[in-house]
């Protein structure tokens, strides 16, 4: 009887041992691929914000130039 018990909790420690590496592995996995989704996430949204912010300041420069180089109008001479 005693050798069956001992087997029994080897057969035991071995299916617990089992079940914890299964498990584990792709918990880990899962937990480093959430991670760098959520890096990646941000770099692009921080990158498109970053070239949105770029393509406004160059239009705003640009229409800003072309104003600048117009003449006002000249109200020194009244209609005729």
């Amino acid at each position: 009887m005693r050798r069956g018990a001992r087997n029994g909790f080897g057969t035991l420690g071995v299916a617990v041992f089992a079940v914890v590496c299964c498990a584990g592995l792709p918990l880990l996995v899962g937990a480093g691929v959430s991670v760098t989704a959520i890096g990646v996430g941000a770099g692009l949204t921080a990158g498109l914000v970053a070239a949105a912010t770029a393509i406004t300041v160059l239009a705003l420069r640009a229409r800003g130039r072309r104003g600048a180089c117009q003449l006002p109008p000249d109200r020194t001479k009244e209609p005729a």
